[in-house]
């Protein structure tokens, strides 16, 4: 019976003195892993906060509020038209000089002419050169006209020919006018005029 106690005690003995080491391992073994969360964690904690910014970084920020005050009703910006010009946009009264640009060797011309152009909604309309009329139209971009003056027997014929465009708010047209006698031109002018 003694002998039995005394193996049984032996083999705890034995047991407890194995186990000591084996502790101590485990406790390093512990120690190591909570050290390994640890590192884990912070290791996810910055992987969040950079996926965070630069998530931040993607999205739009905030605009600052306009200098408007608040509750101030604003309409749409009016931006110039752009595009072809209709006849409809034509239609009005545009008058100006026309300066004389190039004249023939002993011919004498007038230094400018003052000329007035109506049309209507249709791009159809007159022309008034120096106190005669003739016909104008408008189609596309191109404006023209032509006017006959007749004095003392003499015919002279001035064609205008030039386009319309935008500038601002108004449209101007701009071209050439020839004046000629016998079917030869002795004098052109420049015509600049806006509605």
């Amino acid at each position: 019976m003694v002998g039995k106690r005394r193996s049984r005690l032996l083999v705890a003995v034995v047991m407890v003195l194995v186990s000591i080491p084996l502790m101590g391992c485990l406790g390093q073994w512990l120690a190591y892993e909570d050290a390994m969360n640890d590192d884990m964690g912070a290791a996810e904690a910055a992987a969040e906060n950079a996926q965070q910014r630069a998530d931040q970084g993607s999205q739009p920020e905030e605009t600052a509020p306009s200098s408007q005050e608040e509750g101030a009703l604003t309409g749409a910006q009016e931006a110039p038209a752009t595009g072809p010009i209709s006849s409809q946009e034509m239609a009005g009264t545009y008058s100006g000089s026309a300066v004389l640009q190039d004249v023939a060797k002993g011919v004498e011309s007038a230094d400018s002419l003052p000329v007035t152009m109506q049309l209507n909604a249709a791009g159809a309309g007159t022309a008034n050169v120096n106190g005669y009329s003739g016909a104008a139209q408008y189609a596309g971009s191109d404006v023209s006209f032509s006017v006959t003056m007749q004095e003392d027997g003499q015919k002279v014929v001035c064609t205008f020919e030039g386009t319309a465009s935008r500038s601002g708010g108004a449209i101007v047209i701009d071209g050439n006018m020839k004046c000629s006698m016998m079917g030869v031109t002795f004098a052109s002018y420049s015509w600049t005029a806006q509605n």
